[in-house]
């Protein structure tokens, strides 16, 4: 369940990190309705390399949750 949840929070941050040139400076209106209907022409091979590029360890993320008041996971 750890790496699974590992894998969904790297899996949203390089989604943003791969809108982030549409999404910087817009209104939240526009990011939210680009972040719910996500570009159907994306190489999936370049998404997937971006995500692999998010550096989050586990420790890393376990002190992330800790920052927000959440439990650490089930490992």
């Amino acid at each position: 369940m750890f790496l699974l949840q590992i894998h969904l929070f790297r899996t949203a941050l390089g989604v943003l990190r791969a809108m982030e040139p549409r999404l910087l400076g817009q209104p939240f209106e526009t990011v939210a309705h680009e972040l719910t209907h996500l570009p159907q022409t994306w190489d999936i091979d370049e998404f997937l390399a971006t995500i692999d590029r998010v550096d989050l360890t586990d420790a890393a993320f376990e002190a992330l949750l800790a920052s927000v008041g959440l439990p650490p996971p089930n490992k």
